[in-house]
């Protein structure tokens, strides 16, 4: 197969228009982020790859390490956003965007900029996306931060730009419905959703941006006081080669 297309057709009430955020909703992401950094690392190893064995070299990264991130992302991106998108409907999302190619800040400032709802109730500097927390496969963020250190590739991973394959879904949910839907996806599909940040009141000055006029909408907080949640830490068992 060279190529192809591939549509459907469904009625509105099974539809969910991206554009109805409110003030005081919550942002789900129903994936973890560093599907990218994952499968770098991975291939790294298979071809023994200088940057994999500076990794080591350095105690950043083991080989079990490695392959418990690796599963990880392959078990994220097998997963469909099916569940979620089903459970959007029954938790009244607002709203939601994939997390892919522009990575969680791009696409998330997509999202924000196309708010019909907040746009057309108020002022334009009422309101902002504001991400608090990054849930990121076990291990990589301490192999994107050192290799951006080492100046030897930068996944831009903290800076929200590092993009993703297959990524989750990110929900704009009421703040009363967003921990049952939690709850309901890791029953239904086995893995957790995470509360990376909300919808407020603008506390932030923007500036415009100077390619297109467009005003930035999304406030990620700094790298040092941003949450990281490692996902499938507790998995992690060091073998004895690593020890």
């Amino acid at each position: 197969i060279i190529g192809g297309v591939a549509k459907s057709v469904v009625t509105s009430p099974d539809f969910i228009e991206p554009y109805n955020g409110e003030v005081g909703d919550v942002l789900v992401l129903t994936k973890p982020l560093g599907t990218q950094v994952a499968v770098n690392v991975h291939e790294w190893r298979v071809c023994n790859d200088r940057k994999y064995r500076a990794l080591k070299d350095e105690n950043v990264m083991t080989d079990s390490a490695e392959a418990l991130a690796f599963n990880i992302a392959m078990a994220s991106m097998i997963r469909l956003n099916r569940t979620a998108a089903m459970l959007m409907h029954k938790y009244h999302a607002h709203g939601a965007t994939d997390i892919t190619g522009f990575g969680p800040k791009g696409h998330i400032q997509n999202l924000a900029l196309n708010q019909r709802k907040l746009l057309s109730s108020g002022g334009a500097d009422d309101y902002e996306f504001y991400v608090h927390t990054l849930p990121v496969i076990h291990g990589m963020t301490s192999v994107a931060t050192f290799l951006k250190q080492k100046k030897i590739l930068n996944f831009r991973l903290m800076d929200g730009f590092s993009a993703e394959t297959s990524g989750g879904l990110l929900v704009m949910l009421p703040r009363q419905n967003a921990d049952a839907f939690i709850q309901e996806i890791e029953r239904l599909d086995g893995w957790p959703a995470y509360k990376v940040g909300e919808i407020r009141v603008a506390r932030t000055k923007r500036e415009n941006n100077k390619n297109n006029g467009e005003t930035e909408r999304v406030v990620f907080e700094a790298e040092d006081k941003m949450k990281i949640i490692e996902v499938g830490k507790e998995l992690y068992k060091p073998s004895k080669s690593n020890l």
